[in-house]
Formats: C-alpha cells, structure tokens, sequence
C-alpha cells in the first residue's frame, strides 16, 4: 500500500498540520488516477489561463499549471484536498478510498456509493481542483510566507471559494449550479456537527477535527458554506473574478495588518 514518505511541517491560524507524502509521477498511476488527474489538470490550465488574462499576466498558478506530475491522487485510504504552498494539489481519487469513506459520501445525498461515484468526480476533480486553484492564487498574489503569517486558515478558503465561485459564473455557471445543489445536500447532512465551528476561531480551534484526512467531512461543510457566501456576495456586490484579485492585491498592500478579517 502508498503511504506518506517525507514529513512536512504545516503551521496555521495557531494550529499546527503534519502531512508526508512522496506523490507518483503521472506515468506511474492507475487508470482510474489518470483519469482523475486528466480532468483535474485541464481545469487548473483553463483558470491559469483566465487568471493569465485577467491580470495581463500579472499572476499565474505557476507549476501545477503547466505539469500534471505536480496534481497528486497517489494517496490511498486517506480523504484529503490540500494546497500548502509545495506547488502541489493534492486530492484523493474515488477508488482509492475505503469502502466507509465512499459511504459517507453517499450517505450526504440518500444515493449508493456507486450512483455517487460520478457526483464525487464532478465535486472533486472539478470543482474542489479550482478551489485549490483559488489557494494558488492566494499565495501567487500574495505570497506564500506573507500569506502563513497573516492570514488565517479560514479565510484564505474564502477567499479561494470567492475566485473559484467568481470564475465559474463566468465561465461555467452549469457547474456552478450543481456545485450549489451539491453543497445544499452536504449543508443539510452536517449543519448540525459542524455549524457552530462556521468562522475564523471555530475552525482555527477545530481544524485537526475538520481536516482529518480520515473523516474531513467538516472541512467539506466549509468549503459548501464558503460556496454559498461566495455566491451571494456575487450578486450582491455583483464581484468578478477580476475584483476579488484586485482585493487579494490591495490586502496585501496594507501587510501591517493581521486580524481574522484578513
């Protein structure tokens, strides 16, 4: 079986993440893998581009942009979705998680593990790879080490859910609706568990619980609840993706400060 070969020392919002991992290269997946990373991968290229063309080149995703051996699905038996500054995107494929992991996730939608496969690569491969795509932004913008001392773990997902929320309305607003039904399903499933933990302290406090590689169903609830945000300071404030870059810029401009609202 894989397993995390190399330690890494991740330090957020107060709380600290050991992670290893010693990915494999494209050519050394399975099937199943290429696929995820195929549909993954394109999704990264598509918003470097937008992000490319939006900042007139300004800002790109950087490495994960342009070489698919950097999205890593080679872990097994562990439920992960992470972008820690290494350059990396690292998700975990349907088929390699175990049998009660596939079943928590059906059990959100009332639907078997295998009529629940599909909706898992439509989250994940595409939607939850632009999330991971917006947390580049934040570090490409803003910069990595700038980014782990003043910003928090949960705003910097908000942030990305506003880029990656900002940009499917512009690009593709079809998946920005079945994400938002997707979401619906997971709000109502886990309101309940993790409602009360929905802002910066909360998850700062809770964020072995909500990003346990073995059960990271809370930190699913936040990326869905972040989604909804998104969406609604959209319409309100009628955001772009464009805008919420500009924002991103002017944060860091003002780098003295460094309260939760950042």
């Amino acid at each position: 079986m894989r397993h995390l070969a190399f330690g890494m020392f991740l330090a957020v919002a107060g709380c600290d993440l050991t992670m290893t991992l010693e990915p494999l290269t494209y050519e050394e997946l399975g099937d199943a893998e290429r696929a995820a990373v195929d549909r993954i991968y394109a999704r990264l290229q598509a918003f470097d581009a937008r992000l490319q063309g939006v900042t007139g080149g300004r800002h790109v995703l950087g490495a994960i942009g342009v070489d698919r051996d950097l999205v890593d699905v080679s872990v097994v038996d562990l439920w992960v979705m992470a972008n820690i500054g290494d350059d990396r995107v690292h998700l975990s494929v349907w088929e390699n998680l175990t049998a009660e992991q596939r079943e928590r996730f059906a059990s959100w939608f009332g639907e078997t593990p295998d009529a629940a496969a599909a909706r898992y690569g439509r989250f994940f491969y595409e939607f939850v790879a632009l999330h991971l795509a917006g947390i580049q932004t934040v570090f490409a913008v803003q910069g990595v080490d700038w980014v782990y001392r003043n910003r928090s773990a949960f705003n910097i997902d908000r942030d990305a859910e506003r880029l990656a929320v900002t940009y499917l309305a512009e690009v593709d607003p079809g998946l920005l609706g079945e994400i938002r039904a997707t979401c619906g399903a997971v709000g109502a499933a886990l309101e309940a568990r993790f409602g009360a933990w929905y802002d910066a302290d909360g998850y700062a406090a809770h964020f072995r619980e909500l990003t346990d590689p073995r059960d990271p169903s809370g930190q699913i609830y936040m990326i869905c609840r972040q989604v909804e945000d998104a969406f609604y300071r959209k319409i309100t404030f009628n955001m772009t993706f464009g805008a919420e870059i500009e924002m991103l810029e002017a944060r860091r401009r003002g780098e003295g400060t460094t309260t939760t609202g950042m």
